[in-house]
């Protein structure tokens, strides 16, 4: 009885690390660049080709005095504030005392119609991984598929582990036996 206590102890603390593993990997990549969002999927083709659909790309916190012309910064739309925009700066201003920033998607013919203010800035872009961003699109559009998976990787470590559990309790058993046959040779 001992053994599969043991076996579910194991399973439990291996599901436990595998989470936590996880949620310390997130929370320490937003603490390192300085955001909520530290990997986006670049989802249009504005700033094509230096970034093209598909490419995750990796974003910096960054203070609005550091943003220089030619910087490729990450804001929120002044249309939708939940929509992030991934364009280059190409003027910087002041009004009233207050920055601003003009920016334009290198692949657009005009700049954008707005003006960007620091408290639009989500981040500096600092590196692209290109073309892996279907992958996360993908999990991220089908939550189906995402859960299914979630599942066969559970599935894979728990088999695993019955695998482990069952490999040394036959072993122990053969040990358990093999003294039991010597303590009768000896016996006899």
């Amino acid at each position: 009885m001992e053994g599969k206590d043991s076996f579910y102890r194991r399973l439990a603390l291996l599901l436990i690390a595998i989470l936590a593993i996880y949620l310390i990997t997130i929370a320490s990549f937003q603490i390192v660049f300085g955001t909520q969002t530290p990997f986006m999927v670049v989802i249009s083709n504005s700033m094509y080709p230096t970034l093209k659909i598909n490419d995750i790309i990796v974003v910096k916190n960054i203070q609005p005095d550091e943003i220089k012309v030619g910087d490729i910064i990450v804001f929120r739309s002044p249309l939708n504030p939940d929509i992030p925009i991934v364009h280059r700066v190409v003027d910087i201003g002041m009004t009233g005392g207050r920055k601003f920033f003009i920016t334009k998607g290198d692949n657009n013919p005009t700049r954008d119609p707005w003006t960007v203010t620091p408290d639009m800035i989500i981040g500096k872009v600092i590196y692209v991984i290109p073309q892996i961003g279907f992958i996360p699109k993908i999990l991220n559009s089908n939550p189906t598929l995402k859960f299914a998976l979630a599942i066969l990787v559970i599935t894979i470590i728990i088999v695993n582990e019955y695998v482990d559990y069952k490999k040394k309790r036959l072993e122990e058993t053969a040990i358990q036996d093999d003294v039991g046959d010597m303590a009768d040779d000896v016996e006899g």
